[in-house]
């Protein structure tokens, strides 16, 4: 204790983290962790077993991390693969070595079919190539696809966004078929329910 104008005073010596972004790697864990002057703290873990991102508000809950980007605005699959993944437009080939060469990529953009006088989503961004998929595309006249390029550069060379989409995919409820994955209001209302929970969601209180 010490004597502070005249009064017995208890002094406590406390640590502040500095404001910044720190990384870390506990436990086989990798993590970053974004601190500001004010707000709340976020923190991005990456679980190397399943392959997966999430990110944490507040060393709270932990949500998907392509369910964060939803909420700030980065509404579709095509969106969230611009932002981490370089691309290229590929014809799509009738030869078999061509084929077995194009089986794997991932799509990076919806393939889309006339149907009815309709446009019909086909398949979506973030989905396989499998053999069966490329005898369609060419049975429905779809000459070209973009498909994710891994090897570039300036690529991701993880599909550990693309884990996470399965996984939004498995908790989405599909009353609809037109309602393939989840919407702001649905990303928003998961952020407010980790930072507040118990309290009634709503999208504008979200």
């Amino acid at each position: 204790t010490f004597i502070i104008n005249g009064a017995e005073r208890v002094v406590v010596s406390q640590i502040h983290r500095s404001p910044g972004v720190i990384f870390a790697h506990e436990k086989g864990v990798y993590s970053s962790r974004i601190i500001p002057y004010r707000g709340s703290w976020l923190e991005f873990e990456i679980d190397q077993k399943r392959e997966l991102i999430y990110a944490k508000i507040d060393r709270k809950k932990k949500i998907l991390a392509t369910m964060f980007l939803r909420a700030l605005g980065y509404e579709s699959r095509e969106q969230i693969i611009e932002l981490f993944y370089r691309t290229r437009a590929v014809e799509i080939p009738e030869g078999r070595e061509q084929k077995e060469q194009l089986t794997g990529s991932v799509l990076a953009k919806a393939v889309f079919v006339e149907e009815d006088g309709q446009q019909k989503k086909l398949y979506r961004a973030g989905d396989k190539v499998h053999p069966h998929e490329i005898d369609e595309l060419i049975h429905r006249g779809v000459a070209s696809i973009e498909i994710i390029d891994f090897d570039h550069e300036q690529s991701l060379h993880s599909p550990i966004f693309l884990n996470c989409f399965e996984h939004e995919e498995m908790k989405l409820a599909k009353e609809d078929p037109e309602h393939d994955e989840p919407t702001k209001a649905e990303a928003l209302a998961a952020v407010y329910s980790v930072m507040m929970p118990g309290e009634p969601i709503t999208v504008e209180a979200a």
